[in-house]
């Protein structure tokens, strides 16, 4: 086998593993693929989607160091005629979504699949209204009070669905707020950033995909109804600054297109949310299954950021990302053609045996390398601070909260469909009673 081909099969610990990140049973559980192609193929050419597979720690980090050579890529040409999601190329769109889609806009690309200069344009304004003093500073007394809120709900005793109890409603309200619309409507919210995640990725049936386009739809005059009132009228929110930003261009700054302006905005309310809830989901599972975690984490608050960190390193919220070279070029001892695709696995990175030691156990007081769950460069991902900070509040009122907290035996634990992320869209856990809230809750 060489570094850039492998065969549709193989077999790792006498399971046969199929070398396509997009198959079934590798979206369940991806990491006998990782270990495979990081011993044999560190970047493997995955014949089936005509695109090279980046799976080491170290190929990596020299892709995403190289962001002038390996440039963002939205991975839409994997899609043939009649397949492509809504917010791919036209071309692609099956006469049902097109049918869909009339009227609506397509966004441009603003951060995630941007290159500079356009990319450092919109960075620039994203950070200035995604800043630590509108989000994870400024919310830190509201997310204590949204997430009791939500506990405050719980039965007494027995069980719920941690996915939909707490993992979905907390972080699309947090985001909800920062942004400026009315968190009581998270669950409309909560469905368009479901839609946009199949609108942008694609790869489900022709119903799911018409499903998403309505609803893209929908977002689209919703936002931008709110953006025409906040320039009559600006407030001091994420949104209304939005509508009332500049960019730079040939003739002087000027406000933001639509197309613009639902980029933007589609990309704040869905990375507010969707990686919050993959973390969250994840991170309970690990405390409340890993042998010990749980009592360690009630003994000793202060361990708490470090078991985020180690589940964000575990099971990554974005396990994949695409990029396209614009040069030829060698990476791990394989040539690449200029316009080659490839896939850069943060999932795979992030369980190095080479960079973490024991890479594939959860490990507190873990020491080496940082992990890159959140990206690295100029992408690295904004909305980071935030995350870590819900994930932070949310464990600490769960743990406070819920006495004999346990995940269910023989529970309901469902993985995300999705290829290139992970979390949890089930995750059945039990407790004995709801506890008051603390006093320092603040609420």
């Amino acid at each position: 086998m060489t570094q850039a081909e492998a065969a549709a099969e193989t077999t790792v610990g006498g399971l046969a593993v199929v070398l396509d990140p997009t198959d079934p049973a590798n979206v369940e559980c991806p990491f006998p693929l990782y270990r495979q192609l990081r011993t044999s193929a560190p970047v493997a050419y995955i014949e089936a989607h005509d695109f090279y597979m980046v799976s080491t720690y170290e190929s990596c980090m020299e892709v995403l160091r190289n962001p002038a050579t390996f440039r963002q890529w939205d991975g839409d040409e994997m899609f043939e005629a009649g397949q492509g999601p809504p917010l791919g190329r036209p071309s692609n769109w099956s006469p049902e979504v097109r049918a869909a889609m009339e009227g609506a806009y397509r966004p441009v690309s603003t951060l995630v699949n941007a290159n500079p200069p356009r990319h450092t344009r919109y960075r620039k304004l994203a950070t200035s209204l995604f800043s630590a003093r509108r989000t994870a500073g400024a919310m830190d007394g509201r997310m204590h009070e949204i997430v009791h809120a939500l506990i405050d709900w719980f039965p007494n005793s027995g069980e719920v669905d941690f996915v939909e109890a707490i993992a979905v409603p907390f972080p699309i309200r947090v985001i909800s707020e920062i942004l400026g619309f009315p968190a009581e409507q998270y669950p409309t919210f909560k469905r368009w950033t479901d839609s946009a995640m199949v609108a942008i990725a694609g790869g489900v049936e022709t119903e799911r995909l018409v499903r998403a386009a309505h609803d893209l739809a929908e977002f689209q005059r919703y936002l931008l109804e709110i953006v025409d009132k906040r320039r009559q009228e600006p407030t001091d929110d994420v949104v209304g600054h939005l509508a009332n930003a500049t960019v730079p261009d040939a003739d002087g700054p000027r406000l933001l297109t639509p197309e613009e302006t639902i980029g933007l905005g589609l990309h704040l309310l869905t990375g507010g949310a969707e990686t919050t809830t993959n973390l969250l989901g994840s991170l309970l599972h690990r405390i409340t299954t890993e042998p010990g975690l749980l009592d360690q984490v009630r003994a000793d608050p202060a361990v708490v950021p470090t078991v985020i960190e180690e589940t964000l390193r575990m099971d990554s919220p974005f396990q994949a990302l695409f990029r396209r070279t614009t040069e030829a070029v060698t990476l791990a001892r394989v040539d690449l053609p200029a316009g080659a695709k490839v896939l850069v696995s943060f999932g795979s990175a992030n369980r190095d045996e080479r960079q973490f030691d024991h890479s594939e156990e959860f490990r507190l007081g873990r020491s080496g390398g940082s992990h890159i769950a959140f990206g690295f460069g100029t992408h690295f991902c904004l909305g980071a601070p935030l995350a870590r900070s819900e994930a932070l509040i949310a464990t600490q009122a769960i743990v406070d909260r819920l006495a004999g907290l346990r995940a269910k035996p023989g529970g309901q634990i469902v993985q995300h469909e999705h290829a290139f992320l992970r979390g949890l869209r089930t995750f059945d856990i039990q407790y004995d009673a709801v506890l008051p809230r603390p006093a320092s809750a603040g609420c």
